[in-house]
C-alpha cells in the first residue's frame, strides 16, 4: 500500500476510523492559519489544545498498530500546536518587587441573563479585589449588587439591556473613570486611570462583539484596532481586562498584543479556559488580561462558577521599575 493510500484510505476498520480523524484535525490545524483569509476559517483557530491533545492520542494509537507513517504525519501537526501552546506554561514572572504593593483586578462577565446575584456576590467578598469589571450587566445586576457597592466608592458604569452592559468598581482613587467608545460598533469600553507608588496606571475594559459571522467579525477586528491604537498611545503601566471574544491563538489577537505593546498575562501560568462553562470538551480561554512590560503578573487563576456562561479571571501584579 503507498503512503498516500495509507493516508486517504478510509474504512470502517478501527485503524481506518482513527486515521480518518487524524486527517480532519490536520487539516483544522491547516485551516487555522486562514483567519486573515475568511472570519470563517479563524474559528478553528481557537481549539488548538483540543486539537493537540487528540492527535497524541491519536498518534500514540497509530504507533502501537505500527501505522509509523501516519503517525510521523501527525505527528507534525502535533508538533505545530505544541509550539502555540507550550509557551504558556513556561516562564511565570515571579514575586513581586520589594516594597512594590500587589494589586487584585478581577474580570467577570455575569451574563445578562444570569440571575445568580448571590454567586457573584460572594466571589467578589471572598476575593476581595481592588479593581472589579463586570460585563454584560444591566440595571436589574446593578440593583442587585448595590450591598457590595459600599466597597468600591470609585465607579462608573454604563448598563444595556443587550450582553454589552459594562462597570468598573475600584477601591483605589480613580483620577479618571468614564466610558468610552472605541471601533464602529457602538459598544462601550471603560477606562480608569489610578495613581500607584507615584506612577499612573491606565485599565483599560472592553467586551468587542463575538466574531459569529462576518459582520461581526468585522466590526470586532476594527474595535481591537481601535484597542490597539488606544493602549499604544497611554503612558506608562497599562492593563488590558476584558471578555475579548478571541482565543489567544486568533491572528488578530495576536496583532492587537503586537500592536499595543502588550503581552498576555497567562504566559507562565498555564491556559486558563474560561467559556463556555457547560462544555469542558469545547472551552476556549476568551477572557483575558494584558498587561505591558512594567507590570509584573505575580498571580493569574480563573475563578469558580457565577452561575454564567464565564468563569472569571483573577490576576494580582505589581508595577515595577
Amino acid at each position: 500500500m503507498s503512503f498516500k493510500d495509507d493516508i486517504f484510505k478510509i474504512s470502517v476498520r478501527p485503524w481506518g476510523l482513527l486515521t480518518a480523524a487524524g486527517v480532519i484535525l490536520c487539516t483544522a490545524t491547516i485551516l487555522s492559519f486562514a483567519g486573515r483569509l475568511w472570519w470563517f476559517f479563524e474559528l478553528f483557530s481557537h481549539f488548538r489544545v483540543q486539537y493537540l491533545l487528540s492527535l497524541i492520542l491519536i498518534s500514540i494509537l497509530l504507533l502501537c498498530g505500527r501505522r509509523f507513517r501516519v503517525a510521523f504525519v501527525l505527528g507534525v501537526c502535533v508538533a505545530v500546536n505544541l509550539t502555540f501552546v507550550l509557551p504558556y506554561y513556561i516562564g511565570a514572572g515571579g514575586g513581586a518587587p520589594a516594597n512594590a504593593p500587589v494589586l487584585r483586578a478581577v474580570s467577570m462577565n455575569v451574563n445578562t441573563e444570569n440571575k445568580r446575584y448571590d454567586l457573584v456576590k460572594q466571589y467578589v467578598l471572598a476575593r476581595n479585589p481592588d479593581i472589579l469589571l463586570l460585563l454584560e450587566v444591566d440595571e436589574a445586576w446593578l440593583q442587585a449588587i448595590a450591598d457590595i457597592e459600599g466597597l468600591y466608592p470609585y465607579k462608573t458604569s454604563q448598563p444595556r439591556s443587550d450582553n454589552f452592559g459594562i462597570a468598573l468598581f475600584s477601591k483605589r482613587p480613580c483620577s479618571k473613570c468614564e466610558i468610552i467608545y472605541l471601533g464602529e460598533a457602538g459598544v462601550p469600553s471603560v477606562v480608569g486611570e489610578f495613581e500607584v507608588t507615584g506612577k499612573r496606571l491606565t485599565l483599560l475594559g472592553t467586551h468587542p462583539l463575538p466574531p459569529g459571522d462576518g459582520e461581526y467579525s468585522r466590526l470586532r477586528n476594527r474595535q481591537f484596532d481601535a484597542i490597539a491604537h488606544y493602549m499604544a498611545e497611554v503612558a506608562g503601566p497599562r492593563i488590558l481586562l476584558g471578555d475579548l471574544n478571541a482565543t489567544p491563538w486568533s491572528y488578530k489577537f495576536g496583532e492587537l498584543v503586537r500592536q499595543a505593546s502588550l503581552s498576555d498575562s497567562a504566559r507562565g501560568f498555564g491556559l486558563q479556559f474560561t467559556w463556555p462553562t457547560g462544555s469542558f470538551l469545547f472551552r476556549v480561554p476568551i477572557d483575558h488580561g494584558l498587561v505591558s512590560s512594567d507590570i509584573r503578573v505575580v498571580h493569574r487563576e480563573v475563578g469558580g462558577d457565577v452561575g454564567s456562561d464565564h468563569f472569571p479571571i483573577l490576576i494580582d501584579f505589581a508595577l515595577i521599575e
